[in-house]
């Protein structure tokens, strides 16, 4: 039995017309509409069905080409990552898993990210005094994170967070005591076209022997532009609004 035959009224709309796309793709709306018309259970309008359609599109959910749809491959491969960091948590609970539970936080992508760059941001700092410097914005939840992450496991660092607006308008300051004779560790949630991590890198360039800065590592969530040193994922991220990051199952 398919899942879309099992307790089709207790179901979303929108999880219906992905359950149907799970087994045909492409298809157009009119398609969509009567493949779910045809199970019985479901009472359901054309209408309804073409809105939905257009809301999970602008969600990059569904893909459309031709005025017909499928579900987008970047979508599914983010719905596998956060299985994966599902998973990974579960086993942890249960004691069947070696990452710490103290990587866990309320933001799935940050548990994600110190799930996946955590031993070698460790690993960078343990032989050096420290900064990490969080961006602005999604990058604050990434720093703080990082920063607590570090604080578990006995190393204290010292923690900024710059202002994204300052950063594009070349205004970003930095304080001598606070990065002099340290590694650094930039950290932010994302990275699209990298203009951010460019102006950053080229302020601590202007700073680095002054300060007697040790070296700079730049850490995201997502690098979708490929110029980081670490990242947890190089795929779009699921969005975390709209009542959670998994909210489209339920």
């Amino acid at each position: 039995m398919s899942p879309l035959e099992t307790n089709s009224k207790k179901r979303p709309l929108k999880n219906l017309i992905i359950y149907t796309l799970v087994s045909e793709w492409p298809l157009t709306v009119r398609r969509i509409y009567n493949k779910l018309k045809n199970n019985n259970e479901i009472d359901v309008t054309y209408q309804a069905v073409f809105k939905t359609v257009k809301e999970l599109v602008e969600k990059d959910v569904l893909v459309e080409k031709d005025k017909n749809y499928m579900i987008n491959v970047g979508w599914i491969n983010m719905v596998r990552d956060i299985a994966d960091m599902m998973k990974k948590r579960y086993l942890s609970a249960s004691g069947e898993s070696e990452i710490p539970r103290d990587v866990y936080f309320p933001d799935p992508r940050v548990t994600m990210f110190l799930s996946e760059v955590g031993k070698k941001i460790t690993e960078y700092l343990k032989d050096s005094e420290g900064c990490v410097i969080a961006i602005g914005g999604g990058g604050i939840n990434f720093g703080l994170g990082v920063k607590y992450y570090l604080s578990n496991r006995g190393m204290e660092v010292n923690y900024l967070e710059l202002d994204r607006h300052e950063i594009h308008m070349n205004k970003t300051k930095i304080r001598k005591k606070d990065v002099e004779k340290r590694k650094i560790l930039v950290v932010d949630s994302a990275i699209n076209t990298g203009e951010t991590m460019k102006k950053v890198m080229k302020k601590m360039d202007s700073i680095k022997n002054d300060f007697r800065i040790k070296d700079v590592k730049y850490a995201v969530g997502c690098d979708l532009a490929g110029i980081v040193d670490w990242c947890a994922t190089r795929k779009p991220y699921l969005p975390v609004s709209d009542k959670g990051v998994l909210s489209i199952f339920w």
